[in-house]
């Protein structure tokens, strides 16, 4: 589990149990529900980010979007919810994931905002924002106009309360259906990739089991349908679609069950970690979580015995190797840790997050002789991964020790955009381009590292 990040994203983010809305907060809606930017605490870990993308691959090929264009970001928020952002972003909270009780209901949340992703939901729901706030402003404005004739003040403030309805019933309005869409369209989806949706109604039975522990609103005033008409509809649909064959299930249960349990082993209080997995389960999921609770104690005796059985269950687990590094790393044995991360980017080539921490042990460990294979590591990473401050941090810390200063100055000031310190982008980035050669290609990169981090910090886009 990667260091978190701060990422801002304009996004549509929807409380999946609805929101109670009342009159006169069509500002909350609005903010609520519109395109905004907004500060997310996200989570990184490759195998979570793998065996989610796998999962929903087959939904996103049923809806007629390329995997490859999609990319999924975990929140760090204990809250049961997911929401999806401008350029094909799907972001799933640590609290839904953890919900969850099988793969099969996690997928059926995935399908719910693919249908949002293939319906353009993102760019319609600001239309909807829009044409909500003008008709607000034109009841205001009538409310004015009654105001001055009747020369009556409390017209105006009639107009203003009425204008504040109309636009959150319209924008509600509006949302309940684009969620009746996805809703639709995610069984489509499902249906399409020869999978049932009874995952999908077991999830929304959770919803139904949360939303009955709080006062019954008003439906008008919900961004969703009533969970309980959503059961029905799904109910229905699973009905009208006999033997499809439950292959979230089979394929994906084990995944998802080591997900939640690595999530658990980071996230949740020790004393909850140790209840919901006690010594007596013997499922490598089960172990995983144990070993993260004894790491976090920490323990790493204990942590390391677990670990390496299974490993020996396992020795192709590139994630078992992972955590064991990570244990080792963080406790001070940095030179056990480094073959031992070698061995899982060995066996996961593919994943820069790996590479990134590889070359964070090789720095640690202070061998100069390592970082020609150091910075081999990182141009690997960065094929895929460039936009990790972590790589770029260790590319100047890498071309600082062998005293390449402009390059040194020109990968710091990225990794400092990439974190938002915008000023220190600035004064890097222009160091840089006083060291590098003009018209090269890190020149560039300085030069636009440079554009970006003063747009940003003067309140640009």
């Amino acid at each position: 589990m990667n260091h978190t990040i701060l990422f801002i994203a304009t996004v549509i983010r929807r409380n999946w149990r609805g929101v109670w809305l009342a009159v006169g907060l069509l500002g909350a809606v609005l903010v609520a529900g519109a395109t905004n930017a907004q500060q997310l605490s996200m989570l990184r870990d490759t195998e979570i980010e793998t065996d989610l993308r796998a999962m929903a691959t087959p939904i996103w090929q049923a809806a007629g979007i390329d995997p490859k264009a999609v990319t999924i970001y975990i929140v760090n928020d204990p809250s049961l919810n997911a929401f999806v952002a401008a350029g094909q972003k799907l972001f799933l909270h640590s609290g839904l994931i953890l919900r969850t009780e099988n793969a099969g209901q996690l997928i059926g949340v995935i399908a719910h905002e693919t249908g949002h992703m293939a319906g353009g939901h993102l760019l319609r729901q600001t239309e909807a924002v829009n044409s909500a706030m003008a008709t607000s402003l034109l009841s205001i404005l009538a409310g004015g106009a009654a105001a001055i004739v009747t020369k009556d003040p409390s017209a105006l403030a009639a107009g203003a309360m009425a204008s504040q309805t109309l636009g959150a019933r319209q924008y509600l309005a509006f949302s309940r259906t684009i969620e009746a869409q996805a809703d639709h369209a995610g069984m489509a989806y499902l249906n399409n990739s020869n999978q049932s949706a009874k995952g999908f109604w077991q999830f929304m039975q959770i919803l139904w089991q949360q939303d009955s522990q709080h006062m019954s609103p008003d439906p008008y005033f919900l961004t969703h349908p009533l969970s309980s008409v959503r059961m029905e509809e799904i109910q229905a649909f699973v009905k009208d679609h006999p033997g499809k064959p439950d292959v979230a299930d089979a394929r994906f249960n084990e995944t998802h069950a080591r997900m939640r349990a690595k999530l658990a082993g980071f996230l949740l209080p020790l004393a909850e970690v140790n209840r919901r997995y006690p010594a007596t389960d013997t499922s490598l999921a089960a172990r995983y979580a144990r070993a993260i609770a004894q790491y976090r104690l920490p323990d790493v005796p204990g942590a390391l015995h677990i670990i390496d059985d299974m490993i020996r269950d396992e020795p192709n687990n590139p994630y078992f190797y992972e955590l064991k590094a990570q244990i080792l790393f963080d406790n001070g044995h940095v030179a056990e840790a480094l073959p031992t991360w070698q061995q899982a980017v060995k066996l996961k080539p593919d994943a820069p997050l790996l590479r990134v921490d590889y070359v964070r042990a090789m720095i640690e460990l202070g061998d100069p002789q390592r970082y020609d294979e150091g910075l081999a590591q990182l141009n690997e990473a960065a094929k895929i991964e460039e936009n990790d401050a972590m790589l770029w941090r260790l590319y100047g810390i890498i071309y600082g020790t062998q005293g390449k200063e402009g390059l040194a100055s020109g990968a710091l000031a990225q990794g400092a955009l990439l974190e938002q310190r915008f000023r220190d982008a600035e004064r890097l980035s222009d160091r840089a381009l006083k060291l590098l050669p003009y018209g090269s290609p890190a020149w560039l990169r300085a030069d636009d590292t440079l554009t970006q981090a003063r747009r940003l910090r003067n309140g640009g886009g």
